[in-house]
């Protein structure tokens, strides 16, 4: 049966359609997450953006020595904002060894507004666009991993992992970070043993001299 051309044209914005839901349902369910728009290993493009805190000139090689995460950001995206609360424990959990940049085109006075209440160690940058031009940027939140040279390490699209910024931060940082993970399973295991312990002491079960000289000391 031959088809006239509005139904073959009909049937192609079906799929069409159809293919962006699947690709949005993919993201949203973080299945799809490399960016692949740069190979891993390739020079960071430079770019230049005014920081919404001051007014002041910023380029990413500002920050050569020091693991970078570029977020491309808006404040109309419901993703993004759902992402940020994650980039912003990224950047609380490095304690200065991860620079966080939220990059967007909006306004400098919306971005200021929206930013006021959040105590956050990341840093909000104005882009006029020449920022996502270099790093083509389509599809928003799309996050960028740069190592202290500069270079690539992953690119990301709606989410982005701890594990994968944390080899690029300082030996130093990763090490008191796992030293706080630590404490706080063994402090967890202290109050699992204390709760234990107390409910025996409650219900008589003390079974021992010992145990029963713990139970008076609580």
């Amino acid at each position: 049966m031959k088809l006239g051309g509005s139904t073959v044209l009909k049937r192609v914005l079906d799929v069409v359609l159809i293919g962006a839901m699947v690709y949005a349902a993919l993201l949203a369910f973080g299945v799809i997450r490399r960016g692949g728009r740069f190979e891993e290993g390739r020079p960071a493009p430079d770019f230049k953006a005014i920081s919404v805190a001051d007014g002041k000139e910023v380029a990413l090689s500002d920050f050569r020595g020091k693991a970078v995460l570029i977020n491309f950001f808006s404040t109309g995206c419901p993703s993004c904002k759902r992402e940020l609360p994650h980039v912003e424990e990224f950047a609380e959990n490095a304690r200065g060894g991860l620079e966080v940049l939220l990059v967007s085109s909006d306004p400098p006075e919306e971005l200021r507004a929206f930013m006021a209440g959040r105590s956050s160690r990341i840093r909000t940058l104005y882009d006029p666009g020449a920022a996502q031009s270099s790093y083509r940027v389509d599809t928003i939140p799309y996050l960028v991993v740069v190592d202290p040279q500069g270079t690539i390490r992953g690119d990301y699209i709606g989410s982005i992992k701890w594990s994968d910024v944390e080899p690029y931060l300082p030996v130093e940082t990763s090490d008191a970070l796992e030293n706080r993970f630590i404490g706080l399973s063994r402090q967890s295991s202290t109050r699992d043993e204390t709760t234990a312990t107390l409910s025996s002491c409650q219900s008589g079960n003390m079974g021992s001299i010992e145990a029963e000289t713990r139970c008076a000391s609580l």
